[in-house]
């Protein structure tokens, strides 16, 4: 059987606490987790019951995202990704930092580091998709409504492949994916979906005229 999408707002980034606008966006590049973002994710965890049945996390590259799936996931990723003794297990799962699932707009904060400035944090993190034009927002990462679009159909296709490989696991059929409430709209294609900061919806997948599609539980 075809597992579950878990797909998951970031916790709290130091520009949801500003007022919109804030003169401070400016000066905030890649937003990170706020100390109660930090919380939140790993409350994340602590509360995810179903995280045996994970077998892939997908998470943007965008440091907030990255954060909260190291955080909220820390039981159930492969310990390559972690300092000695912070966590991870051996034989876990893989952490696929997939730039296609960043926020749509270039505001500053919204914009991504560069992988070198990525490992300087978390050294261990597999950064091997993050190529040109990432972390610039242009080419397939354009915030315009034609390149958005096309980069969430990209991400169900995906997902839908993923699912149907993961269906020679005898459990880990799930996947975790982290992300910005924007793209989420996008990606679920529901511009009404809200989702609070380091919470999650399910979803599963079903062909509709050959086109794979979200559908919320």
């Amino acid at each position: 059987m075809v597992g579950k999408v878990y797909i998951i707002r970031h916790g709290q980034g130091v520009h949801n606490t500003f007022q919109n606008p804030d003169p401070r966006d400016a000066l905030l590049r890649d937003a990170k987790l706020t100390i109660k973002g930090q919380q939140q994710s790993v409350g994340l965890g602590q509360g995810f019951v179903d995280r045996n049945t994970v077998g892939v996390v997908m998470a943007s590259p965008l440091r907030r995202s990255v954060h909260t799936a190291l955080l909220g996931f820390s039981s159930v990723l492969n310990k390559r990704y972690f300092l000695s003794s912070e966590g991870g297990v051996a034989g876990g799962i893989d952490l696929i930092l997939d730039p296609r699932l960043q926020e749509i707009d270039d505001e500053l904060y919204n914009t991504g580091s560069t992988g070198e400035q990525l490992l300087a944090e978390w050294p261990n993190l597999d950064t091997a998709l993050l190529v040109a034009p990432w972390p610039e927002k242009s080419g397939v990462f354009d915030p315009s409504g034609d390149a958005v679009k096309q980069r969430a159909a990209d991400i169900r296709q995906e997902l839908w492949q993923r699912l149907n490989e993961l269906t020679t696991q005898p459990v880990r059929r799930d996947i975790v994916l982290v992300s910005h409430g924007g793209f989420i709209q996008e990606l679920t294609e529901d511009n009404s979906l809200m989702i609070d900061n380091g919470r999650f919806k399910v979803f599963s997948m079903r062909m509709t005229a050959g086109v794979p599609k979200l559908i919320k539980l």
